[in-house]
């Protein structure tokens, strides 16, 4: 999957580090960004992989992320951009 996926990842990636260091607070995306990670290499879900690159793109457009840091209401999860139950 590092093979397939990987120079997107690293594009993406850096994109994003760019943007904290500019003083942006995108804990929406990083989390994205860390399941992606995790699917990269832990996983075979190709359309997983693929979805979450779409979603980090939208996370990305959004500016103010803080909702990002807020626990679930629906269950008590952190971690709301995450998809992925065990990274919750």
């Amino acid at each position: 999957m590092i093979e397939e996926f990987g120079a997107t990842y690293e594009e993406v990636r850096n994109r994003l580090l760019t943007r904290n260091r500019k003083g942006e607070d995108l804990p929406c995306s990083s989390q994205i960004l860390e399941e992606i990670s995790w699917l990269m290499l832990y996983t075979a879900r190709r359309n997983d992989l693929t979805k979450r690159f779409g979603d980090l793109e939208e996370s990305l457009k959004i500016a103010d992320q803080s909702f990002a840091f807020k626990q679930s209401e629906q269950d008590g999860a952190w971690g709301v951009c995450h998809e992925e139950w065990l990274l919750r």
